[in-house]
C-alpha cells in the first residue's frame, strides 16, 4: 500500500524503446528497477534481446508532462490491476 502520491518514471532503452511505470519518489524508482522481478518481466517483454545488469543499467528519470499523459492513457486500459505495478511500452525506437 502506498503512502504518498505516485510519480511517473521511464527507463530509456536503445532498442527497445521507452518504458513507464509509477513509484512514490526517484529513490523508490531506482530501487524497483534494480529488483529481480522488474528485470524479468522487463526481460521477457524485450523478447530476444536480454538485458546485462552489467552492461546496460537501467536508469530512471522523472517521466515528462507528455510521457505522464501516455502513461496514465495506456494503464486506464487495465482498471484490474489498479494496486499493481504497471509498466508500460510508450513507444518504440
Amino acid at each position: 500500500m502506498t503512502t504518498g502520491p505516485m510519480s511517473v518514471f521511464v527507463i530509456e532503452l536503445a532498442e527497445q524503446g521507452v518504458f513507464a511505470f509509477e513509484a512514490e519518489t526517484s529513490a523508490g524508482a531506482e530501487i524497483l528497477v534494480q529488483q529481480s522481478h522488474f528485470r524479468r518481466a522487463l526481460d521477457d517483454f524485450c523478447t530476444g534481446r536480454r538485458l546485462k545488469r552489467e552492461d546496460r543499467p537501467l536508469l530512471p528519470r522523472r517521466a515528462t508532462s507528455a510521457e505522464a499523459a501516455t502513461y496514465a492513457e495506456r494503464i486506464s486500459e487495465y482498471p484490474e490491476a489498479l494496486g499493481s505495478v504497471l509498466v508500460a511500452q510508450l513507444y518504440d525506437r
